[in-house]
């Protein structure tokens, strides 16, 4: 992304990656020329007169808008999926699952890659489409604009702010400061560099290092690989006045449409009205055994169903976590002695333990010891953080 790039003809662009900070002002413009695989960045303020030229628009929103996670629900029908995963997820979202917009894309059939941003910055985002007239295909996060790559660190290196992929799995924003920590704790698994500045981080201990620019991060950007934030239903309601009239040939199969429902309603209708009389079923019994239902669970009575089961088995379990926490705590930290415990909480069955340590490996490796050690119950670690020197985190052990 530096100065002395080319400029590619505009008239020749396939794409415009327009790059916006927390206020919705333009930050970067980039234009990439799909068959030459050529990209530039241009000046913030060309950014209306390449509007001219009619390319398709990609708009990058900052890291901190978009909550990337992955979900498992084992189905390819839009409509389940549609229902299912934004409460696959409840548990990771710090808000109401009806304040965010959802969108995902399939990576195996029982796992799903999800994009999650609040409907309030999705508004704030249709607003800036409509205000500058955009010919919108993608919206994605700018934590996935250099690719992923398995056994690869990608790092892009854009003023103070790096873009770092961990082959896979992990994607994160960081500053230069905090780079050798990230590689410390999130980067056994990459033997390869991938970057546009080498010079940022110590390239002996890598197995090889390659040079990654702007057009390699474009075309794995428009190669439609990650999760794209704007739906076909948002791009058919903005630009249904660009579309093409086939008035002749879709009265045509409205009419082969139309007699095919006419031999069919019966069946339809009859298994319309067994969905809703299962759905009223699932209503009562559940009136019958939790008492008033809110509106969610009342248009999603079976989805309701499972959550109120799974709620009445935690509350079965036997609440002995507290007395096998300090068993297992106790075993960890005489093996572990570096790490400190500072302060231990028992909540909703779950025990949540605050630990220091000079290093993040410490924590990592104590998190993994208690793991071995508490087979029946599963470790997680949260954000880690560095303070005055030392590095603070939170272990939650939950029962399996």
């Amino acid at each position: 992304m530096a100065s002395g790039i080319k400029l590619i003809n505009l008239s020749m662009a396939d794409f415009l990656l327009v790059h916006i900070d927390n206020q919705l002002d333009i930050t970067q413009v980039i234009t990439y020329d799909k068959a030459e695989n050529t990209a530039s960045r241009l000046p913030v303020e060309a950014f209306k007169s390449v509007l001219s030229n009619k390319t398709e628009v990609i708009i990058l929103v900052p890291a901190s808008w978009v909550y990337l996670t992955h979900s498992r629900v084992a189905s390819r029908s839009a409509d389940i999926l549609e229902k299912s995963i934004p409460y696959s997820i409840e548990d990771e979202l710090v808000n109401d699952v009806e304040d965010n917009y959802y969108a995902w894309k399939i990576s195996t059939p029982e796992q799903q890659s999800v994009a999650v941003i609040s409907k309030e910055k999705r508004h704030q985002l249709n607003q800036f489409i409509k205000k500058h007239h955009l010919n919108v295909s993608g919206i994605y996060s700018e934590a996935v604009f250099c690719p992923a790559k398995q056994h690869h660190l990608s790092l892009w290196q854009d003023g103070n702010k790096l873009l770092l992929r961990f082959s896979l799995d992990a994607t994160m924003v960081s500053s230069e400061q905090q780079l050798p920590a990230l590689i410390s704790a999130f980067g056994d698994d990459c033997q390869h560099l991938l970057t546009n500045n080498p010079d940022v981080v110590d390239g002996h201990q890598f197995e090889s290092v390659k040079s990654l620019d702007l057009a390699d991060c474009c075309a794995y950007l428009v190669a439609d690989k990650e999760v794209n934030l704007y739906r076909g239903d948002d791009r058919d309601s903005e630009q249904e006045h660009k579309s093409i009239s086939w008035i002749k040939p879709l009265m045509a199969i409205g009419f082969l449409a139309i007699s095919w429902l006419f031999i069919n309603v019966y069946q339809g209708w009859q298994l319309a009205t067994d969905i809703a009389n299962i759905k009223k079923q699932q209503q009562e019994i559940l009136t019958d055994k939790f008492g008033q239902l809110s509106q969610t669970e009342q248009r999603d009575p079976f989805a309701a169903m499972q959550s109120r089961l799974k709620q009445a088995n935690n509350q079965n379990q036997p609440n002995n976590i507290l007395l096998d926490g300090f068993h297992f705590l106790g075993e960890a930290n005489r093996q572990q002695q570096s790490v400190e415990i500072s302060g231990i909480r028992l909540f909703d069955n779950n025990l949540e333990i605050q630990i220091t340590a000079p290093t993040i490996s410490d924590i990592n490796n104590y998190r993994q010891q208690l793991q071995n050690l508490a087979n029946d119950y599963r470790v997680n670690i949260g954000v880690n953080e560095l303070s005055d020197g030392v590095y603070q985190s939170i272990l939650t052990m939950k029962a399996r």
